[in-house]
């Protein structure tokens, strides 16, 4: 039995269509499938409906700054910089300077108040008679006065100043009972002599001062007073 053909297709036969459609049917384990189409090329142009697509990192801030946003504004765009060191911690530095300049000037500087004085201060001559404050000194380095003692008059507070001798007068009475117990030796045997540093009438009635400073010296020519070195306290002398 010969295969019927049709008029327009004279050169097949039933056995070249099937092997034709073998061809285009390669079964898989998931029965036939017709053939994968190939991607579309990244290169093609896009429809005129469809917006580009482009990467992220393919954007630059120019690309940006000029994109309207909301109401037609521009995006605001921005400049970083990279501080510098000073700009930085400048005001850091700047404030440990001056931590430090407190602390050098504290260690440095040797004034204190009359006040603030203490039994054993040894500390120069001041220069003027009436003193809120002196410049001490170290007792084994060179100085001329040396606080042995540190009493207090038993006057009420409010009362009227009784005048220079009185409260000198009454501050050298409790200063020389202390003399010999600090230096070692009786007033009369010493080498040293006595001063005080005593309230002015200032002081006295506006801030109740009732206290006095009493202080050995050596006495030199004249109204000079010896520069000492070493302390008096326990010298025996």
């Amino acid at each position: 039995m010969t295969d019927r053909t049709d008029d327009g297709d004279q050169g097949s036969s039933s056995d070249d269509l099937i092997r034709q459609a073998r061809a285009e049917y390669e079964p898989t384990e998931y029965g036939n499938v017709p053939p994968a189409q190939p991607p579309a090329s990244r290169s093609e142009t896009p429809s005129s409906d469809s917006p580009p697509i482009s990467r992220p990192s393919d954007y630059v801030r120019s690309e940006y700054q000029d994109q309207p946003v909301g109401g037609g504004a521009v995006a605001p765009t921005y400049q970083a910089e990279t501080p510098s060191f000073f700009s930085r911690y400048g005001r850091l530095l700047l404030f440990g300077v001056v931590i430090l300049g407190f602390i050098a000037y504290s260690l440095f500087d040797k004034t204190k108040a009359v006040d603030d004085l203490a039994v054993g201060d040894c500390l120069l001559m001041p220069a003027e008679e009436e003193i809120t404050d002196v410049e001490t000194a170290d007792c084994e380095g060179e100085h001329q006065l040396e606080v042995f003692a540190i009493v207090t008059l038993t006057a009420t507070n409010g009362s009227p100043y009784p005048g220079d001798d009185e409260v000198a007068g009454g501050i050298f009475d409790l200063c020389m009972p202390r003399f010999e117990p600090y230096v070692g030796a009786t007033f009369e045997d010493s080498i040293w002599w006595v001063n005080a540093i005593y309230p002015s009438p200032e002081s006295w009635e506006e801030e109740n001062d009732r206290k006095g400073k009493c202080v050995v010296f050596q006495p030199g020519a004249g109204d000079d007073v010896i520069m000492l070195s070493g302390s008096a306290r326990g010298s025996n002398q």
